[in-house]
């Protein structure tokens, strides 16, 4: 488990199949998207193939955030990944709504929600 000064990366499964990683920030903004970038570039060179944002801290996200977030999905496409967020606040998914992009990521409602569904497949 690693950890720095804006997130920390709560799980990397021996098969890289999927790693989570959760901002301890309670703003999702552009000063979250060095480090967002690097965990999502990291993430994909060991081969992950989703990628689970954990937003439970986040209580407020604007729209610099939400680029953040697209930036991370162009780059997780371009891979053939998934970025895909759990445990949102109701402000992100207010955002998320107005923008119409609950489209854009899978949205789950916890960690376990998301391990949960994914393994009926």
């Amino acid at each position: 488990m690693a950890r720095s000064s804006l997130g920390k990366t709560l799980l990397n499964m021996p098969t890289a199949s999927f790693r989570v990683y959760q901002p301890v920030t309670h703003l999702l903004s552009a000063a979250d998207a060095g480090e967002l970038k690097e965990w999502v570039t990291n993430s994909l060179q060991a081969g992950a193939k989703i990628l689970l944002l954990d937003l439970s801290n986040v209580l407020f996200m604007d729209s610099r955030g939400l680029a953040v977030l697209i930036m991370a999905h162009k780059q997780a496409r371009q891979m053939n990944s998934v970025l895909a967020l759990c445990s949102a606040q109701e402000q992100v998914l207010m955002v998320l709504r107005l923008s119409n992009l609950t489209e854009l990521f899978p949205l789950y409602e916890s960690v376990e929600d998301y391990q949960r569904v994914s393994a009926n497949y």
